[in-house]
């Protein structure tokens, strides 16, 4: 039903089998419709957006692609085609908010320019013969906060075969240190402390980026900023707070144990282990379970070398606490770099610059790189 003004209009359709059946209803005047549709149709009345994007979900969309197709108009009855270019993949403003979308040139049914994102949305739709422009409005901060979701025994039964995956690729990485020291309880302490530490970033990292994003981010790319530069600043927040907490552990066994230098490299890896750990079966588990995630996919290689890149940065950690405080400032400095660098790659990803394979590789280049000079750098040591 819709309403303008004092006017009503009404619609009902049911599909029998190839046909749509009903009648229409406009200034009191009743229209029968019987039509033949054989087809998988979409349905797409002009000024009905969530139509349209619902007809573009379903589309594989690349920069430099023209697609036809044809599409049902309910309100009338008939069908029309569609035709539209991929122009460009940019930065697009809508409101108060910036992302980056496919820009798609329509040329029918109606000459428009539609907005869409990789995460199936318009945010914006101008019809320039009408004058018209309709801008997805919501708040700033929106898309940086997870949806709570509730989490119960089922879910987490559900999600054993992802949380495994990591697990058992996570105890062979370590596999030469727990041979070594399966026998030292703090090495199971510091694996759960790590752990614990990384629900701290919800307290910590993420409101800080949020607020950086509020107050700095979204006015400095109003008045004509670069995303390059304000993309640091975020990596660099993560970075900073993620091996802050890390230290904490580390510190806290390093100062009660006064471990040797290997064993002070072990209770890095296993602090980090357990933060990656908690980690990645957070950010993978509820998608694992719905069912749009698959194991062998770009997400999860991502994950699994987030997990060696937060052993390595512990092995570092506990390298520098057991060789005095300028050595670890320097390790905590360069681990912070590092891992500003790797999460600073996404700005590239999100500009459509890499794909997500390029991109993943990529990171776990910088990530192996990192650990080929940890490991000399503790190796020289024990020298």
């Amino acid at each position: 039903k819709l309403v303008f003004g004092d006017q009503l209009q009404s619609l009902y359709l049911k599909k029998n089998k190839d046909s749509l059946t009903g009648y229409y209803i406009a200034n009191d005047q009743r229209q029968e419709i019987s039509r033949p549709m054989p087809e998988p149709l979409f349905a797409a009345d002009n000024y009905m957006i969530d139509q349209l994007e619902a007809f573009l979900a379903f589309q594989d969309i690349s920069v430099g692609d023209t697609i036809s197709s044809t599409i049902i108009i309910p309100q009338v009855m008939a069908t029309s085609a569609v035709n539209f270019a991929v122009e460009d993949y940019r930065l697009v403003r809508y409101g108060n908010v910036f992302d980056s979308a496919y820009v798609c040139h329509f040329f029918q049914p109606i000459e428009q320019m539609v907005y869409f994102t990789k995460d199936k949305r318009i945010v914006r739709l101008e019809q320039t013969s009408q004058n018209l422009t309709v801008i997805l409005k919501e708040s700033p901060l929106e898309k940086m906060t997870p949806p709570k979701q509730p989490f119960s025994f089922i879910d987490f039964i559900k999600r054993i075969p992802i949380y495994l995956v990591f697990l058992i690729l996570g105890i062979i990485f370590s596999s030469a240190f727990i041979w070594k020291y399966y026998r030292k309880p703090e090495i199971y302490v510091i694996f759960v402390l790590g752990g614990l530490i990384y629900p701290a970033l919800h307290l910590t990292q993420f409101p800080l980026q949020k607020w950086y994003s509020a107050q700095y981010v979204l006015p400095g790319m109003q008045a004509g900023g670069s995303i390059y530069l304000y993309a640091a600043i975020i990596a660099l927040i993560a970075g900073l707070i993620q091996m802050t907490l890390k230290l904490i552990p580390i510190s806290i066994m390093s100062f009660w144990k006064r471990p040797k230098q290997p064993l002070a490299v072990a209770l890095g890896v296993f602090c980090g282990f357990g933060f990656g750990l908690y980690e990645a079966c957070s950010v993978t588990g509820a998608v694992y379970q719905a069912g749009k995630l698959a194991v062998f996919s770009w997400p999860i290689f991502h994950q699994i070398f987030a997990i060696i890149f937060h052993m390595i940065s512990g092995a570092a950690l506990g390298y520098g606490i057991n060789r005095g405080f300028r050595h670890l400032f320097v390790v905590w400095s360069i681990l912070i770099l590092v891992s500003t660098a790797a999460n600073y790659m996404f700005v590239f990803l999100n500009k459509g610059i890499l794909d997500a394979g390029a991109h993943e590789l990529l990171v776990a280049a910088i990530f192996l790189i990192t650990l080929l000079v940890v490991y000399i750098m503790v190796k020289r040591a024990r020298h």
